[in-house]
């Protein structure tokens, strides 16, 4: 009878080994997002237990909103934003059939995901009753781009389930907060933004990489390599703003939305105007904070 003389160390590196061997197979089949998730499966500490201390970290990570800036202000406060309302028409309910088609995720506060929002609105089990309800949603977005619309209407698609996720280091109390919006949210986003896209690239320029320019972080990443190799380089320095998605001043942005990308402007009014509510994953009486700062991770239009 043989026995396994294979010790620890080399178990460890032979797992290490199938793991890559996975990651390599599934980016080189072009499911770049499917690799990133398992990375991420396998390297995640977990989610914390809604604990007082877990609950007041959150929290402070979710600041009041700061005060405008009168200079800001000031700069902006004047300029005329027209937008016809016209250039929304093209919105109809084949264009949210196939956002429906091409959005993943898990669900909001709703608990309904991105496979249920899609067997709603696209199958052919419901009949013409899907369609009504692509019409009605299609509509809905036009209204939202173009009207002033009431934030009582819009307070449950705008919701939020928060994930008081554990941020690797030493500090044990510490929490990666991860917001979850309504998937119908994200399909109505989608409709949006490939309306104005040409409007989107145009403001953001060649910086924003995550704005739609074709092959933009590939090019980034390419850059900082072939930066990094020049003699003349002696260093590069990596900047990490603390708790960017929720310091960032809505009514300064708001602002410069509007003199950058006027036709986004109304859609980004009607859904960060008020503070939004953060439904904290594992509370049994459905606690939630305010998010009345920054932006939603999740949200396409951020």
């Amino acid at each position: 009878m043989s026995r396994n003389t294979e010790t620890p160390s080399e178990r460890h590196r032979e797992e290490d080994q199938q793991y890559s061997e996975i990651i390599l197979q599934i980016h080189d089949a072009w499911k770049v997002t499917q690799a990133v998730k398992l990375m991420d499966q396998e390297h995640s500490l977990g989610v914390h237990d809604l604990t007082n201390e877990v609950k007041q970290v959150l929290i402070d990570k979710h600041p009041e909103p700061t005060p405008l800036h009168p200079e800001v202000a000031a700069k902006h406060q004047n300029e005329p934003s027209i937008v016809e309302p016209v250039i929304f028409e093209s919105i109809d309910e084949s264009s949210i059939y196939k956002a429906a088609k091409n959005t993943f995720g898990s669900a909001g506060p709703s608990h309904v995901d991105s496979d249920q929002w899609r067997h709603i609105l696209c199958s052919r089990f419901y009949g013409k009753k899907s369609e009504a309800l692509r019409t009605a949603i299609a509509n809905m977005a036009k209204q939202i781009c173009t009207e002033n619309v009431n934030s009582m209407c819009l307070e449950e698609l705008l919701s939020c389930r928060l994930i008081p996720l554990k941020k690797s280091g030493n500090d044990p109390m510490g929490v990666r907060p991860i917001g979850i919006g309504e998937v119908l949210r994200r399909i109505i986003g989608k409709v949006v933004i490939s309306v104005i896209k040409p409007d989107i690239l145009h403001a953001c320029g060649s910086l924003q990489t995550c704005s739609g320019i074709e092959s933009g972080i590939e090019a980034a990443v390419h850059a900082m390599a072939t930066k990094f190799q020049e003699e003349s380089t002696e260093g590069l320095l990596l900047v990490d703003a603390s708790n960017a998605f929720n310091s960032l001043n809505r009514p300064a942005a708001l602002m410069v939305v509007k003199h950058r990308c006027p036709a986004f402007y109304q859609f980004l009014l009607n859904t960060y105007k008020v503070p939004t509510r953060q439904y904290i994953s594992g509370s049994k009486e459905g606690t939630y904070i305010y998010a009345q700062e920054g932006v939603t991770q999740g949200d396409n239009a951020a």
